[in-house]
C-alpha cells in the first residue's frame, strides 16, 4: 500500500487535498451516501481519483465502481433505522448514552458513527467486489499522521487569535493559507541546506538559514513564494475562499 505522497511524503499535508479526499470519500459514507443520487457518487469517486492519485484507481477500475453504484445504493436504501439499531453492540451503546444524556442518540456521538459504518461494511463487503475495495483503500489512510497534527495545531492558533465564533469559510481560508505558506518556507529551507550540504556558496552560513526560515524566507517575497509553489488550480481555490 502506497502513503499519499502528495501530502504525506513532503513532509507537509497539503490541505485542499485532505479536504476533497474528506469530501469524496463521503460517498462511501452510507449515512451521507443515502441522500445521494447516482451522479452525486460518481463525482465524489472521482474526486478520490484524482486526489490520492492511487495507481489502483485506473479509470477500468473506477468504471467498474460505477457499475456498482445501482447495487450499492439499494442496499444503503434498504437499510433502515432498525437495522442500524440492530448492528453489534448497538443496544450496549444505546443504554450507556441513555444513562449519561437521554436528549442524545448515537448519531451525535462521532466515534458511535464511525463503528456502525465500519460494522455496515463489514455486513455488506462481500457484496460489492470494487466498491468494497475502494473502501478498503481509503479505510487503510493513516490519518493520524504527524502532518495532520500540524493541521489541528495551526487550527488551535488561528481560534485562539480570532476567536471561536468566525465564520467557517474565513477559518478555512486562514488555515489554508498558512499551511501553505509553511509548505513554501519548508521545502525553500530543505533546497537551501542540501545547497550548504553540496559546498554551494550560494546561501550562506546556518545561521542565515535559520534566519530565512524564521523571517518566511527572504529569497523572494512571499507572494512570489506562493505562486512559484501553489499550482494554478490550488492558488485560484485559495483566491476564492479569501473572497467569500
Amino acid at each position: 500500500m502506497m502513503f499519499l505522497e502528495e501530502y504525506r511524503g513532503n513532509g507537509s499535508p497539503n490541505y485542499f487535498n485532505l479536504r476533497l479526499v474528506a469530501y469524496g470519500a463521503e460517498a462511501l459514507n452510507p449515512l451521507k451516501a443515502k441522500y445521494m443520487n447516482i451522479t452525486a457518487l460518481k463525482v465524489r469517486i472521482r474526486e478520490i481519483k484524482i486526489r490520492t492519485k492511487f495507481p489502483e484507481l485506473e479509470d477500468v477500475f473506477i468504471s467498474r465502481v460505477e457499475s456498482e453504484l445501482n447495487q450499492y445504493k439499494d442496499a444503503i436504501d434498504s437499510f433502515s433505522d432498525d437495522d442500524w439499531e440492530a448492528l453489534p453492540k448497538a443496544e450496549e451503546h444505546n443504554i450507556i448514552q441513555k444513562k449519561k444524556d437521554h436528549t442524545k442518540t448515537w448519531k451525535n456521538d462521532t466515534a458511535e458513527v464511525a463503528r456502525r459504518i465500519w460494522e455496515w461494511w463489514k455486513a455488506h463487503n462481500t457484496k460489492f467486489n470494487y466498491i468494497s475495495f475502494l473502501a478498503a483503500l481509503l479505510a487503510l489512510i493513516q490519518v493520524s499522521s504527524a502532518p495532520v497534527e500540524r493541521v489541528f495545531s495551526q487550527l488551535k492558533l488561528i481560534l485562539e487569535t480570532i476567536n471561536d465564533r468566525a465564520l467557517r469559510d474565513v477559518i478555512e481560508a486562514r488555515l489554508m493559507e498558512r499551511i501553505n505558506t509553511r509548505a513554501v518556507e519548508n521545502k525553500k529551507l530543505k533546497a537551501s541546506f542540501d545547497c550548504l550540504l553540496d559546498g554551494s556558496d550560494s546561501v550562506g552560513t546556518v545561521g542565515d538559514l535559520r534566519e530565512a526560515h524564521l523571517e518566511g524566507g527572504n529569497f523572494e517575497t512571499e507572494d512570489e513564494l506562493l505562486e512559484d509553489d501553489l499550482d494554478e488550480e490550488t492558488q485560484q481555490e485559495l483566491n476564492d475562499e479569501i473572497t467569500i
